[in-house]
């Protein structure tokens, strides 16, 4: 089971006027090969393990997260 966020819920839970950091912890259990059938075009050349599919999401993803103050 997982948590599907949409724009609403987004939107409730930052007028709820909260105050302080935020912290988000995810627990991730990956795929031994990586499925890319829902995006064919973001595919590596080889198949990769999930974890290895996610390690690049994430070096792409950190940069973006940094300049906005996430860490």
């Amino acid at each position: 089971a997982y948590l599907e966020p949409t724009q609403e819920s987004g939107r409730a839970f930052f007028t709820r006027g909260i105050e302080g950091p935020v912290l988000m912890l995810n627990l991730l259990r990956f795929r031994p090969v990586a499925d890319y059938s829902g995006s064919p075009e973001l595919a590596p050349a080889a198949p990769v393990s999930g974890e290895s599919a996610y390690r690049r999401y994430m070096e792409h993803t950190l940069p973006f997260l940094e300049a906005s103050g996430g860490e």
